[in-house]
């Protein structure tokens, strides 16, 4: 293939690096280049391939036909990425630059001659981007002994050509002053940018690392969250479930339950007319064995009252009749006076049993108040009986009712009561032989 100039040498790109590599076209702080040579990592070494495989292709094609967007895709692969990758656009000015000096100091050729040797050609002696800008001794060195370039063509060139060339030559210098003048302002703009990119660099090594930990924070967070959340979804579906079964079973239990509270309200009902008839008829019994009590009571007061006076008469009697016998009848009166405090203690002692048979009427009383504050209490139990057939017709939980006390408890309690009754009867019986009969026609 044919090669019409050495784009390495006129751009100056490899540098100092050795076969392979690229030495960074950028210029660091002091304003000398970059010494960075990219073939050390995976990633630089590609670029220096394709930036050595670009040069390649713009060699096979004259410097006219370069264009700035061959320098734009060549430049970002001759800066290292890490600190000069913004210098791109002043690299590519530069080289727009050496391209201008080259086509001005080279002549024209037919298309179909190529360069017969890039050591003759003169391209070695044009001044590379870093190197400072070409003197008048360097433009009369890289000129011949006739005024013009050295090279195989060039020894036919007239003095007009020299003095055209001579002209071009002041206009670059002209040009080499604006940039002189354009990099030192941007020397001092690169200053400022290097102590912003350190410090941006150093902030945004802090903030990868912080970002790094937050995101492995994060992540862990978000492992937890996730776990913790097919948890919940798990314990959620399962308690969805145990609801379901609950929901079924208090449904069950409501309706059992209803039919519980119907069955016990209609057997406390039951149970609270047959108590209330029982204590109506127990209260009409109790009536008519206080009644009899009082005439039994009074019945015996009389009698007392009868043998008192009797006794009286009898005393008078017989003081009367042991005056009249004498001394005879002394001991028949001791004797009489003895049966009278016989008699008087029997009298003291019936008293005494009156009395308890008193005490035990007020707590024949007293039971049946007790009897009447027990149906109370069942009317209030079948009241919250209903209050509580309400409560779970509407969903509310209901505790289950207790059941009333078994009436035949209740009737032997009645009986061991009634017990003193019967005593009372033997009493009277063995007091008054003639009770039974009374008592049979009352």
């Amino acid at each position: 293939m044919q090669r019409y100039w050495d784009p390495d040498r006129v751009l100056d790109v490899t540098g100092q690096a050795w076969p392979g590599g690229i030495q960074c076209r950028g210029q660091n702080s002091s304003g000398n280049r970059c010494e960075w040579i990219k073939r050390g990592h995976a990633d630089e070494a590609q670029d220096a391939r394709d930036a050595l495989a670009r040069l390649e292709t713009l060699a096979r094609r004259p410097p006219s036909a370069v264009t700035a967007a061959d320098l734009h895709a060549l430049a970002p692969l001759c800066l290292c990425r890490d600190y000069h990758m913004r210098q791109s656009d002043t690299i590519v000015a530069e080289w727009e630059v050496a391209l201008a000096v080259l086509e001005s100091r080279t002549p024209a050729r037919d298309a179909g001659s190529p360069e017969e040797d890039e050591n003759d050609s003169g391209y070695g002696s044009l001044p590379s981007s870093s190197s400072p800008s070409p003197s008048k001794k360097e433009v009369k060195r890289a000129l011949g002994p006739s005024g013009v370039l050295r090279g195989p063509e060039d020894e036919g060139l007239t003095a007009a050509r020299l003095a055209e060339t001579e002209a071009q030559l002041g206009q670059m210098r002209d040009l080499v002053v604006a940039l002189r003048r354009d990099k030192a302002a941007l020397d001092t703009d690169r200053e400022g940018l290097k102590l912003l990119v350190s410090d941006n660099a150093a902030r945004s090594e802090t903030l990868q690392q912080r970002l790094a930990e937050s995101v492995a924070e994060g992540d862990k967070v978000l492992a937890e969250r996730d776990s913790q959340l097919r948890t919940l979804k798990k314990r959620v579906a399962d308690a969805e479930a145990g609801l379901k079964d609950k929901d079924k079973e208090l449904e069950a239990v409501m309706k059992e339950l209803s039919v519980c509270v119907m069955r016990n309200h209609k057997e406390v009902t039951a149970v609270v007319q047959d108590k209330e008839a029982e204590l109506r008829e127990a209260g009409l019994r109790e009536a008519r064995r206080i009644g009899m009590k009082d005439m039994e009571i009074q019945s015996l007061r009389e009698q007392l009252a009868a043998e008192r006076a009797q006794h009286a008469t009898d005393i008078n009697d017989k003081d009367t009749e042991m005056q009249a016998m004498g001394s005879k009848s002394k001991c028949l009166l001791d004797q009489a006076r003895r049966q009278i405090q016989q008699a008087e203690s029997e009298i003291r002692q019936k008293g005494t049993e009156l009395q308890r048979e008193q005490a035990k009427l007020a707590s024949s009383q007293s039971d049946a108040s007790m009897l009447e504050a027990e149906v109370t209490r069942l009317r209030v139990r079948v009241q919250d009986l209903e209050s509580a057939l309400k409560a779970a017709q509407s969903d509310a939980p209901v505790e289950r009712p207790v059941a009333p006390p078994s009436l035949a408890r209740q009737a032997v309690h009645y009986r061991r009561k009634e017990g003193w009754v019967g005593r009372l009867k033997r009493w009277a019986k063995a007091v008054d032989p003639t009770h039974s009969k009374k008592q049979s026609q009352i």
